[in-house]
């Protein structure tokens, strides 16, 4: 693995954003995809580094890695630094945090389990449905539906299972 950090850019992640957050930040490079060889850069640890700090994706685990075999480094490195005759740190590594946010919002949102129980209860208006043994999976790509039972209790044909 090529590695452009330097000793220093890695303490001063470690200095301002702790030790979980730079492992969490170097495994998003180092163990997704294919390893993204040559992107163990400076500016993008320092870029997931900020991202990632103080949200609820540097907890995620597997689902923030399965998220991030979906983000193409050399893609949004290439969208940040082409046609720039000058490339600043600052200017790359807020273009790149921005980047790796907007994947992450996009990949991960929040309470997605919520939301789905959400649209369920506007499908069953006007009737008291009592949901069981549901389970929602994560899965590149998507969330899955494992199982779903309703059991309507306030309709006339209470105790009526769905699906049939």
């Amino acid at each position: 693995m090529l590695c452009l950090c330097t000793f220093e850019s890695l303490a001063r992640c470690f200095r301002d954003y702790g030790r979980e957050t730079l492992i969490t930040a170097l495994q998003c490079i180092t163990e997704t995809a294919d390893g993204n060889p040559g992107f163990v850069r400076a500016t993008i640890v320092d870029s997931l580094c900020e991202a990632l700090h103080g949200t609820r994706w540097r907890d995620a685990g597997e689902a923030l890695l399965r998220a991030m075999d979906h983000f193409s480094f050399a893609d949004a490195w290439g969208e940040v630094t082409n046609g720039r005759d000058h490339v600043f740190p600052g200017t790359v590594k807020r273009l790149m945090t921005e980047k790796v946010t907007a994947h992450l919002e996009k990949c991960l949102p929040p309470n997605r389990q919520a939301a789905v129980t959400i649209q369920l209860g506007v499908v069953f208006t006007g009737l008291i449905a009592e949901a069981s043994a549901c389970a929602f999976q994560h899965k590149a790509g998507g969330w899955s539906q494992y199982k779903l039972e309703l059991t309507i209790t306030s309709h006339p044909t209470a105790q009526t299972n769905w699906p049939p």
